[in-house]
């Protein structure tokens, strides 16, 4: 029995060979196209597919505007870590008045807020200029943060500066 199976992979892998140019029936295959004896006789499911139309990008555009905006699929995701985000700085460690980020934690947050402004902004058309435009506008974007926000605190519900490993924004040490 197991050798009508295998004469039938082989007829079945000479003929898809076939089909392929790539040897005629009769003659020696190619070690690395043939099919090794130990896949002989398995099962293998198949399954129907139904053939499928190939939508074009533009065509797609039309029927979904809402991909032409990057931030519109991602804005569940980054509102979940935002919202965690809130509760990272410790209050009032190293200094009074400040909240205080590690640099892992600050890092975090910075990361979301530069990648979700790249989102938004490549829904407007604008791209990075090259490829350490990333890095660049992540440095920007960490010192703008850090020197035009104030964080509020969701328990005591106060205003505190920004520190990062107890640099502050008057630091020539920025984060």
């Amino acid at each position: 029995m197991s050798q009508q199976i295998e004469s039938a992979v082989d007829k079945i892998v000479r003929k898809s060979l076939d089909a392929y140019s790539t040897e005629k029936e009769g003659t020696q295959v190619a070690a690395t196209t043939s099919v090794p004896k130990s896949t002989y006789g398995r099962k293998t499911a198949t399954k129907a597919t139904a053939s499928r139309s190939v939508t074009s990008y533009e065509d797609y555009a039309k029927q979904v505007p809402a991909i032409r905006t990057p931030s519109v699929f991602s804005k569940a995701k980054v509102d979940e870590v935002l919202l965690q985000c809130r509760e990272l700085p410790t209050p009032d460690k190293p200094q009074k008045n400040y909240a205080g980020y590690s640099r892992k934690e600050w890092d975090t947050l910075v990361e979301v807020v530069t990648r979700y402004t790249a989102d938004v902004c490549e829904g407007a058309g604008l791209h990075y200029k090259g490829m350490f435009s990333p890095d660049a506008f992540k440095r920007a974007m960490s010192v703008a943060l850090q020197e035009n926000f104030f964080h509020h605190d969701p328990y005591d519900k106060r205003n505190r500066y920004i520190s990062v490993d107890g640099r502050i924004d008057s630091d020539e040490r920025k984060p």
